[in-house]
């Protein structure tokens, strides 16, 4: 099989086993469905030119990274939430300490 590029319409589309169907369209790490949705035509014209800068494999392969930079955002709001409820905000000399702690290194 090796060489072998399995392209919609082609003989070798035609011969392919099921199951190399079904394993390209099966992903083990998650389930997937499929929707529809509508975005204004802007949003989607940027979809498409990040698919095509290659910053993303598809239209849903872009909608579900956003989503996951979301999700993480989310993640990272409920925690520090979660440690100002713990120990307070930060003070001012807390935000000066670390604004030098983490400076870029000269060297």
């Amino acid at each position: 099989m090796s060489g072998t590029h399995w392209q919609a319409g082609s003989t070798a589309a035609r011969e392919r086993p099921s199951w190399i169907e079904a394993e390209r369209w099966y992903d083990s790490g998650m389930t997937r469905a499929k929707i529809a949705i509508n975005l204004p035509k802007q949003q989607l014209l940027r979809v498409r030119r990040e698919v095509r800068a290659g910053r993303a494999d598809s239209v849903s392969g872009y909608i579900a990274q956003v989503l996951a930079e979301h999700e993480r955002g989310e993640s990272l709001q409920g925690l520090l939430e979660d440690l100002i409820g713990h120990h307070g905000k930060p003070t001012a000399e807390d935000v000066h300490w670390a604004k030098k702690a983490l400076a870029p290194r000269r060297g």
